[in-house]
């Protein structure tokens, strides 16, 4: 497992690496979003910008609210609603709210990669988008074509070209009474459509890459953005811009709007959280066996007074300096006075015999026969074995008298 997580560590590294060294100005970024307000090669900036230039003078605005919304305004028809976005994703009120929009009288506008069944289900449609894997866009770039249809006598070149992905995306199951076919993909599938409900129309184009900037500013291109917006109505109300559905990629239910809901809604994003999650309980997994032996609990090393004493007055012992051996035991055991029954005065006292012989229980006579032999040792010059070995054994019975 660790051999995994280091070679796994060295590859992100190595990746980073390459990543940093990598000149970026010559790297294009061709994340296509084809919102209205972005500059991207996949954006939809340029075609924005020709909308608003073959209606200027007419009040535009920008909406952030869904259908819902929209149609309780009651705008009272000939208002224009446009988007460009990689997926429109609606629910079952919105859908329904969109053809009551259209039905007043109004005209909508959708190019979208991705169509929501549930919008398609509302206009009786079926879509087929194809999305390439990531090992074979390589493969797909070169001179790709989309057409507009002409109609009667028109003279008009229908036909336009640029270098990238091919146009693949179309409609099928289309109810021709109520649709009429406005252009076709490389492989000449409708993939623009107008549905005529009511006093409105609406138009829905699966191709946006059409209308991107990449598309419409390669040669002539833009001519073809022309010819669309010549199908919308010459004098309009209003323009209402989407900034809700182009920014949305996870459908919100009518009743399921949990987190785990929003995840799954997005393939890449269900598969990408399912890896993780499978990660995890592979590493839970493997580490249910501890990965090393319980250590032995140490005893701390006791630090005792007594026994330091012990061990000086041995190497004291050893030299027979009876005298010096005397003086640290008794310095050694009113240091424990001190600190374990808070006695500073240390001066022999019928009170001091008193009040140790109540707080260590030792009786009178033997704790005022212990600070006899302390003084004795004090005021000699000399200490024999024998009191020597007095002294220690009533110093050592005075501490652990139980």
């Amino acid at each position: 497992m660790r051999a995994v997580i280091y070679f796994t560590g060295r590859i992100l590294l190595l990746c980073l690496f390459l990543q940093s060294c990598a000149k970026r100005d010559t790297v294009p970024d061709l994340r296509e979003t084809f919102r209205y307000n972005d500059d991207r090669l996949n954006g939809g900036s340029f075609a924005y910008k020709m909308l608003l230039n073959r209606y200027r003078g007419v009040d535009t605005y920008t909406l952030n609210q869904d259908f819902n919304y929209i149609n309780s305004m009651q705008t009272g028809g000939n208002a224009v609603y446009y988007t460009t976005a990689s997926n429109l994703l609606m629910t079952e009120g919105e859908a329904q709210n969109l053809s009551s929009y259209v039905k007043l009288g109004n005209t909508v506008f959708l190019s979208c990669k991705f169509f929501d069944d549930t919008v398609l289900d509302n206009f009786l449609l079926k879509a087929t988008n194809y999305k390439p894997g990531p090992f074979e866009i390589p493969y797909n770039f070169g001179i790709n074509k989309i057409a507009l249809e002409a109609h009667g006598d028109e003279k008009y070149n229908t036909s336009f070209s640029y270098y990238y992905l091919p146009f693949i995306n179309s409609f099928s199951e289309i109810n021709y009474a109520n649709y009429k076919i406005l252009g076709r993909n490389s492989k000449g599938v409708p993939n623009f459509i107008v549905y005529f409900w009511g006093k409105g129309k609406l138009f829905l184009h699966c191709d946006p890459a059409a209308l991107s900037n990449h598309f419409l500013m390669t040669g002539n291109n833009y001519k073809y953005f022309e010819k669309i917006l010549s199908y919308l109505p010459e004098a309009p109300t209003k323009i209402y811009i989407d900034d809700y559905y182009c920014n949305k990629n996870y459908k919100e239910g009518d009743d399921d709007k949990s987190l785990l809901a929003m995840i799954y809604a997005r393939p890449a994003l269900a598969w990408a959280f399912s890896i993780l999650l499978a990660a995890f309980l592979l590493y839970l997994i493997l580490n249910i066996k501890r990965m090393q032996r319980i250590m032995p609990v140490r005893k701390p090393v006791v630090n005792d007074s007594v026994n330091f004493v012990e061990a000086i007055s041995t190497l004291y012992y050893k030299k027979k300096d009876n005298k010096n051996i005397a003086d640290k035991m008794i310095s050694y055991f009113y240091d424990d006075l001190r600190s374990k029954y808070f006695i500073t005065n240390t001066q022999m006292s019928t009170d001091l015999v008193a009040t140790l012989s109540h707080k260590s229980g030792m009786a009178v006579e033997d704790t005022q026969r212990l600070f006899y032999n302390i003084k004795m040792v004090q005021d000699s010059d000399t200490v024999t074995d024998e009191h020597l070995l007095e002294l220690n054994k009533l110093i050592y019975k005075f501490k652990n008298f139980k």
